[in-house]
């Protein structure tokens, strides 16, 4: 569904600090067309997500058309250009992130000195800078 995210918490109240206390406006992490491509690679878990791309929409829904490949399908394997997709480490390639919308939701679609603090992840880098190096006289 299209619009913000509402935080569920019971009977609309937040214990806690006020800058938490927001219910309405939250904002999801995730576009929508990432969402859909997990909603669909996990309803057909046999087949591999390659990409989606926008269909309609109007005011409450986008709908997405995803296109899938079966792995063991003689013509997909033998196809130099896509046989890569039947490969063990691209199953569910969409529930990490490595579709074109999930590397768009990851901020991956930046290089060099604009993704310094996104690449490889941005929890790679967090644990990078958090990580104390000390020198010491051998």
């Amino acid at each position: 569904k299209r619009g913000d995210r509402k935080k569920r918490v019971a009977k609309g109240i937040v214990y806690g600090k006020p800058t938490n206390q927001g219910i309405n406006k939250w904002k999801s992490v995730r576009n929508l067309r990432s969402i859909a491509e997990e909603r669909v690679g996990r309803k057909c878990g046999s087949l591999r997500v390659l990409n989606s791309y926008w269909v309609a929409q109007d005011a409450v829904h986008k709908w997405y058309e995803v296109v899938m490949v079966d792995p063991f399908h003689t013509v997909i394997r033998n196809d130099p250009r896509i046989n890569w997709i039947c490969k063990p480490v691209m199953k569910h390639r969409e529930l990490r992130g490595l579709t074109a919308a999930g590397r768009k939701a990851r901020g991956l679609l930046k290089k060099g000195k604009r993704a310094t603090k996104i690449r490889p992840s941005y929890r790679a880098v967090y644990r990078r800078h958090s990580l104390m190096r000390l020198r010491r006289y051998r």
